[in-house]
């Protein structure tokens, strides 16, 4: 199994080869295989856990490419255009047995696909990214080929889109995309040659552009130093170095590969970029689903904002104590009339007043909610009109908060009530 799918990718990869030495040198063409094949999906072949269909898409794929470009070679424009639809609708057949957009519905919005950190096409291969910012440059060279290209990536992404399984195989992408290497090839060679004839012409900016590396890794040490990741002076593992420094990175634009839409999704939500990696594709409600869940303390970094104590366990059941005023990003994939159902236990001293919670959604309030001890259900109705698609805003506001050092108990927390999940299902 995992010879005949290497085969068919070195053959695959040849195919893609004569592709780009119709339009680039050969050492600009082996340069662009070479990094297409180690910088993408295809490496997965030798590798990785074998998907249906993706032999086949890619051989195909790269095997209908060629062809039309090969046929179109000294053609009118008006007989190349014609190969160039043929091109389109090889294409399509090749991406078929991979996708099995046939066998069934669904509803993912396709910036997921492109760009979600669950398997998103751009967001997960950095020569692919390349390749598709090469299809602009290819424009000036091969318009028919860059055209083919655009139109392959968008029916494609529509395709894989159309159906809930997309993310089902063991793949960092829909296999699917595998039948778009030819074209991902060839933009990656157009932006090979664009640099290396702005590099002859223009030396000077293009080496002091290659500067601004060493300029990020210092900045973020820094960054990294005044966070306290590390002490100057001490000695540390470059390894924990390098992830206090990409984390800083991360933190101010996010993930490179998922751009633009990161940063589309940071200036609409109010969140940082770096959100867009978890909010996005953990959205509540998504697909055909009418409820959802925060489990509080369980893998909840991404959700929970300012007011919360640490993350512990009792028994079977995670969970974190809240302050007065306890903060949670809520990711929703469309505003409906809901029903959120906050798992709560209240700190409540002797003598104290029942504890009670009011949701503030998005800057309404509703409720509040008298909270009995023990384990129990804040239920809360929020109307559709509170709501948005894309990142709510909820605050977990409390009657008071105490100490338990005040009644000898040694905590000297100000705490409110524990909580153990957000919950939210569509309101009859």
């Amino acid at each position: 199994m995992v010879m005949a799918a290497t085969a068919s990718a070195v053959v695959a990869l040849a195919l893609c080869y004569l592709l780009a030495r119709e339009r680039f040198g050969t050492a600009t063409a082996v340069i662009a295989v070479l990094g297409v094949a180690a910088g993408s999906p295809v490496l997965w072949h030798p590798f990785g856990a074998p998907a249906i269909g993706a032999s086949a898409s890619l051989s195909a794929g790269a095997l209908g490419a060629y062809a039309w470009v090969r046929a179109s070679r000294g053609a009118r424009p008006g007989v190349t255009w014609r190969w160039a639809a043929a091109g389109v609708a090889a294409g399509v057949v090749a991406m078929l047995p991979a996708t099995g957009v046939l066998a069934g519905g669904g509803g993912l919005p396709v910036g997921d696909v492109l760009w979600s950190s669950r398997g998103g096409w751009l967001s997960t291969s950095p020569a692919v990214w390349l390749g598709v910012i090469g299809l602009v440059a290819l424009w000036r060279t091969g318009r028919a080929i860059a055209f083919v290209g655009a139109i392959l990536m968008a029916v494609t992404a529509m395709a894989v889109a159309s159906r809930p399984a997309w993310r089902e195989p063991a793949w960092p992408s829909p296999p699917a995309f595998l039948a778009l290497t030819p074209y991902v090839v060839c933009g990656v060679a157009a932006l090979i040659d664009v640099i290396a004839r702005l590099a002859a012409r223009r030396p000077v900016p293009v080496v002091a552009s290659m500067l601004g590396v060493l300029v990020i890794w210092n900045v973020t040490l820094m960054k990294a130093a005044t966070d306290a990741a590390f002490h100057l002076g001490e000695p540390v593992s470059f390894g924990h170095l390098g992830y206090a420094q990409a984390k800083a990175l991360h933190g101010w634009i996010g993930h490179p590969l998922s751009m633009p839409a990161n940063l589309v999704y940071a200036a609409s939500n109010g969140v940082a970029p770096g959100a867009y990696d978890l909010l996005a594709p953990a959205r509540l409600l998504r697909g055909d689903a009418d409820t959802g869940e925060i489990d509080i303390g369980e893998g909840d970094g991404a959700f929970v904002g300012a007011g919360w104590h640490g993350a512990e366990r009792d028994g079977g059941r995670s969970f974190r104590w809240a302050t007065r005023s306890a903060l949670v990003d809520l990711p929703l994939d469309h505003a409906a009339d809901l029903v959120v159902e906050v798992a709560v236990r209240p700190y409540q001293p002797p003598k104290a007043p029942p504890q009670r919670i009011t949701l503030v959604v998005n800057g309404a309030s509703f409720g509040p909610v008298t909270l009995a001890s023990g384990w129990h259900p804040a239920v809360v109705a929020v109307p559709r009109a509170a709501w948005r698609s894309g990142v709510n805003h909820l605050e977990l506001r409390f009657a008071y908060d105490a100490q338990p050092s005040a009644a000898g108990i040694p905590d000297g927390r100000a705490l409110s009530a524990s909580v153990d999940a957000i919950a939210v299902r569509v309101a009859p």
